[in-house]
């Protein structure tokens, strides 16, 4: 899922729909332009040897982007070693996704400000930092069984302690 998806119709420019994912960008030209495949790290080096203040956007992403890495890796390495994991993480592992997800998602949404404010404007639609928010809310803030941090599963109806 992208993390922002910018519609963006300029009279100077032609029209451009941005599709941000983490680590990188599809440009969708309207018109007789090809799409393109962008990554952050090429916008970084392309705007900052020009001397743009978009600059910090693409810095920001970049590190966003390396946060919902961290989260993708702390997940695969649970789906297979979860008892080693889960072992070696200094919090519960809900607790450690959800402040990857809510940091990654904080992240994103400076980029996304970043990028309308002295970026080349357009429609923001943060559809991915919105899922990241609020799943990492979620696992921050789910009930934790006492014995080994593991997420409490309660009935509907059910009042937890």
């Amino acid at each position: 899922m992208p993390w922002l998806v910018v519609y963006t119709a300029r009279p100077e420019i032609p029209t451009i729909l941005y599709v941000r994912y983490a680590p990188f960008e599809i440009r969708y030209f309207f018109g007789a332009f090809p799409t393109e495949f962008f990554s952050a790290i090429a916008g970084y080096q392309l705007h900052s040897s020009a001397g743009d203040n978009v600059t910090t956007a693409y810095i920001v992403w970049l590190v966003a982007s390396t946060v919902f890495l961290c989260a993708v890796i702390v997940t695969v390495l649970l789906f297979l070693r979860e008892d080693a994991v889960s072992s070696i993480l200094p919090f519960p592992t809900a607790r450690v996704l959800g402040g990857l997800l809510l940091g990654s998602a904080a992240l994103f949404t400076v980029s996304t400000a970043l990028f309308v404010t002295v970026g080349i404007g357009g429609v923001p639609l943060p559809i991915g930092v919105v899922f990241m928010a609020v799943f990492g809310i979620i696992l921050l803030l789910n009930p934790l069984d006492e014995d080994d941090g593991a997420v409490q599963a309660s009935e509907p109806g059910e009042e937890t302690d």
